[in-house]
């Protein structure tokens, strides 16, 4: 009986082994598999963030061999910018295009920061690739298990209204109340330029202007005021005040499935299709404005030097009140961009 016993205990440790053995090499047969990453876009297919989603896919999938292929998903279809952050963190989301939320870190919005630049050639300098705030958001960005492939300058946002406003080439009242986003840095420099402002919630803007709630928008690039604004805005005022830089992330957990060719191979994709951005941005920009105008918007432009005079008010009255929100530290490291 005791024989009996130990042979039926042997084909069962048996069994147990050579089930094993299966299971190994599904696994190795599931890791010589593709990997399919999921890569979240805040905009539409009219957008060039899309494009440039679509540049990434392709080069990614020749360049890894089919190793790596990327399923895009534009319009936020996984979620807002504050949900998809935090997939990447989890890595349930591979890839993003995206704002990024200051929940985290406030310093997060260097990219939304008031004449942080009066140029698209200054623009290009400040988010190169090792420079300091380049260098900045690596840091933040690993902290939440997310690599940070770069900046990308979208373009240089103005204001848009449903009428003419008063004294546009001055820091005047502009008897003209304005919808920004609930941030310090859209809020106060567009207050200071003599603008009332008012924070209501994105997705309710078109019907407040349609309404008379608010009379125009801050914060908008002018693909951006095309593409959701021009059936209700009249006027768009070229003031350069607000760039739009996005960032392009990959989740770190997504990246420890690769091989590290394969990391180094899309992150240095990535990396180009930033760097290659303010070219887009200044393009769409001008593109987008001439849209504008043929749509009876009218343009509103101003001289290099109004330009500089608005931003270099802004740097000097508003940024030191941005230290509250962001830290005393980190606005003057921006203002040594300037010295």
């Amino acid at each position: 009986m005791k024989k009996l016993y130990l042979l039926l205990l042997s084909l069962v440790v048996l069994m147990i082994a050579l089930t094993g053995c299966g299971k190994d090499k599904d696994s190795a047969k599931d890791n010589s598999e593709p990997i399919t990453l999921r890569y979240s876009t805040m905009q539409n297919k009219d957008h060039i963030s899309y494009q440039v989603a679509l540049n990434i896919k392709q080069a990614v999938e020749e360049k890894t061999e089919g190793r790596v292929l990327i399923d895009i998903y534009p319009a936020n279809q996984l979620g807002d910018w504050s949900q998809v952050y935090d997939e990447l963190m989890m890595g349930s989301i591979d890839m993003a295009h995206s704002s990024v939320p200051e929940t985290y870190d406030a310093r997060t919005a260097v990219g939304y920061f008031p004449y942080l630049s009066s140029s698209y050639d200054q623009l290009a300098e400040i988010f190169a690739e090792g420079t300091t705030l380049d260098n900045m958001m690596k840091e933040i960005q690993a902290k939440n298990g997310i690599e940070f492939c770069g900046f990308f300058v979208e373009g240089i946002a103005g204001i848009g209204t449903t009428k003419e406003v008063s004294n546009p080439n001055t820091l005047d009242s502009k008897n003209t109340v304005i919808r920004t986003a609930a941030m310090d840095c859209y809020i106060l420099p567009c207050e200071y330029m003599g603008f009332d402002t008012t924070s209501i919630a994105s997705s309710d803007t078109f019907a407040a202007l349609q309404t008379g709630v608010v009379e125009g928008l801050a914060g908008s690039t002018p693909a951006g005021a095309y593409l959701n604004y021009r059936d209700i805005i009249d006027y768009y005022y070229v003031y350069q005040m607000s760039p739009e830089v996005t960032q392009i992330m990959i989740s770190e957990k997504t990246l420890a499935k690769l091989s590290p060719e394969d990391q180094k191979t899309i992150v240095d994709i990535c990396r180009q299709e930033c760097a290659n951005s303010v070219n887009y941005a200044k393009e769409e920009d001008e593109k987008y404005l001439k849209l504008m105008e043929d749509n009876g918007i009218k343009i509103v432009r101003f001289s290099d030097e109004e330009i500089e005079m608005f931003a270099e008010a802004v740097r000097t009255n508003v940024w030191p009140n941005l230290a509250k929100t962001y830290g005393e530290d980190f606005i003057n490291e921006l203002l040594k961009l300037y010295k």
